[in-house]
């Protein structure tokens, strides 16, 4: 599932500061977590509805006062925060001075700033100090992935997860990447609900062997050109057994009950309220509807499940976090 900026892409200056970070931060999830979702449903209709209660879920997790008190806490105890937004608005500067958007900024940690043909120089002296402020924050970065207080939060991710039964990989990645983005964006957020998109998880592949050796007499340019062309026939065999998933039925956004069960399982898993307080705010006409409340919740609970459902073990490994799982 992608996430979705909570604020216009577009803004009067080009893309908006929020929406870049968003972006960033995706691909920085999907080089780091290459498979985040891995649902196991048994149909597509499956896998969706754990999107529309995920998405559903998240919504109200990250609005919840616990969670960004949580988030908080880490974000004052994280020291590159101050460096991160002084880049930030670097950035947002040289884009100023130079009469063009940000994002139309290049870097390079040799030569520093590039800006596109035909634009004129900044001032010398301020691309100078912007310069030192980028390779200040990019040292400071490195630092900090390899720091210990990188390693308590990310433990402390997986305990507050453990703490309320929500032991998902992907709540925790989903958690990680709010607490990053709020490093450089005060109260930055997303909207799950915007837009619903699985990614498929990946199949084991049929068993296959490739061999590939030079004829005699060929040349270099020749063998090159003969080695790709039939890579791209061993991986058009492997894509060729790929299965995808049955469709099912597909639930309809607008009518389906459950984002109500979403909701009431987040009331029940995070808030702490009482199956029968639950109901008596439901159904204050009726006299006991727990029943219906505990099933909304189990529903909700199952099509979670879906999703990895082992708490993840992290390790920092060279600035990159990862989750092993050693029962599996």
């Amino acid at each position: 599932m992608r996430l979705n900026s909570d604020i216009s892409s577009q803004d009067s200056n080009g893309p908006s500061w929020k929406a870049f970070c968003t972006t960033l931060l995706e691909d920085w999830r999907e080089e780091n977590f290459p498979e985040r979702d891995g649902l196991h449903g048994e149909t597509e209709g499956d896998n969706v509805r754990h999107l529309i209660v995920r998405a559903t879920f998240l919504d109200y997790f990250f609005g919840d006062p616990k969670i960004k008190a949580a988030i908080q806490d880490w974000l004052q105890r994280t020291p590159l925060k101050q460096q991160a937004q002084e880049m930030s608005r670097t950035l947002i500067k040289i884009g100023d001075l130079a009469g063009i958007t940000w994002d139309q900024i290049g870097w390079d940690e040799d030569t520093g700033f590039r800006l596109p043909p035909g634009v004129e120089a900044i001032p010398i002296q301020y691309e100078e100090e912007a310069n030192a402020v980028v390779r200040s924050f990019l040292f400071e970065l490195r630092a900090f992935s390899d720091s210990d207080v990188l390693g308590t939060v990310i433990s402390e991710v997986v305990h507050l997860l453990e703490s309320l039964d929500l032991g998902y990989q992907w709540l925790a990645i989903e958690l990680l990447q709010v607490y990053f983005a709020n490093l450089f964006v005060d109260d930055f957020c997303w909207q799950y609900t915007d837009k619903l998109d699985s990614e498929t998880p990946d199949i084991l592949a049929e068993e296959m062997t490739f061999v590939f050796s030079t004829q005699e007499g060929e040349t270099k340019r020749e063998a090159t050109c003969r080695f790709r062309d039939e890579v791209a026939l061993a991986i058009e065999g492997l894509e060729r057994y790929q299965r995808p998933l049955p469709r099912g039925t597909l639930p309809k956004l607008n009518r389906t009950p459950l984002k109500k069960y979403a909701r009431w399982f987040y009331l029940n898993s995070v808030v702490g309220q009482s199956i029968m307080s639950i109901a008596e705010e439901e159904f204050p006409e009726d006299e006991d509807r727990r029943k219906d409340i505990r099933g909304g919740i189990k529903r909700v609970r199952d099509l979670l499940d879906l999703g990895r459902r082992d708490v993840p073990y992290p390790q920092i490994d060279e600035g990159r976090i990862l989750f092993s799982h050693p029962h599996n």
